[in-house]
């Protein structure tokens, strides 16, 4: 009589535990799942880049003056020349340039370059004129 109760007891509690089946299948679908969309967000933010994420760069242009711009993520940017000289606006990205429009002025859009070893670039104008580009650290 022992024995049955034992063999029944045994058999209640195999038929209510989980199939090792069952457990492993959504572990294995999530951690696929995660892995698929690390490696897309990696691969989209590597081919967005612009140049023109909100930061502070040093800006020289043909000539040598050099500038700070500071692009803001509101949609505005600053600039401040080596004289002291002080430019706001605002900075909207239109097809690949980044395109600057000075209160009280016209539009200017730019295009940049794929940056060199030293991490500055060549941004371009529309009217032909060329800067050499650096962000400056955080």
């Amino acid at each position: 009589m022992k024995m049955i109760l034992l063999f029944a007891g045994v058999a209640a509690l195999s038929a209510c535990a989980p199939k090792a089946e069952n457990m492993t299948e959504p572990a294995n679908t999530a951690t696929t799942t995660e892995n698929t969309t690390i490696e897309t967000a990696t691969t989209n933010t590597t081919a967005a880049w612009t140049g023109f994420e909100p930061g502070t760069y040093t800006v020289a242009d043909a000539k040598g003056a050099k500038s700070d711009v500071t692009i803001n993520s509101d949609g505005t940017y600053a600039s401040v020349d080596a004289a002291g000289k002080k430019e706001t606006g605002t900075f909207v990205m239109k097809g690949g340039k980044g395109c600057f429009t000075a209160n009280g002025s016209g539009e200017m859009c730019y295009t940049n370059s794929v940056p060199g070893a030293d991490g500055s670039w060549t941004g371009t104008g529309d009217d032909g004129s060329k800067s050499k580009v650096m962000k400056k650290p955080a």
